[in-house]
């Protein structure tokens, strides 16, 4: 599994203090080409926010990538999220302080996923 960490669209560096001048999905495509399949993004300015994934991201890359599986990391804050994310054909997420927090449950997560 391959981490692609950025905002705006572009590749963040050195504990997402920096941006390059990469795009995520240039990344994501060399990758690919490496014969990776996996990969976790995540939107850094979204991160530890609860405000909700970065659909636009997250969709126009599982989109553009359609033989990659794309997992949808950071602002996921509770089950419609998870829900919405399905709807849009990402079927994997990373959901850390919803969970800590008490938004989102494993209760919850597997019931929607036949568990």
């Amino acid at each position: 599994v391959i981490g692609v960490d950025g905002t705006d669209g572009k590749v963040a560096v050195d504990g997402w203090l920096k941006q390059s001048e990469v795009t995520m999905a240039t990344l994501i495509n060399e990758m690919q080409q490496a014969g990776a399949k996996h990969f976790i993004v995540t939107d850094v300015a979204k991160d530890g926010t609860m405000t909700g994934a970065n659909m636009d991201l997250l969709t126009n890359l599982q989109n553009q990538f359609v033989h990659a599986n794309i997992i949808a990391s950071g602002g996921i804050r509770n089950l419609q999220d998870i829900l919405a994310l399905q709807a849009a054909g990402i079927a994997d997420a990373v959901a850390g302080k919803a969970l800590y927090e008490g938004s989102l449950t494993l209760k919850e997560i597997a019931e929607v996923n036949g568990c």
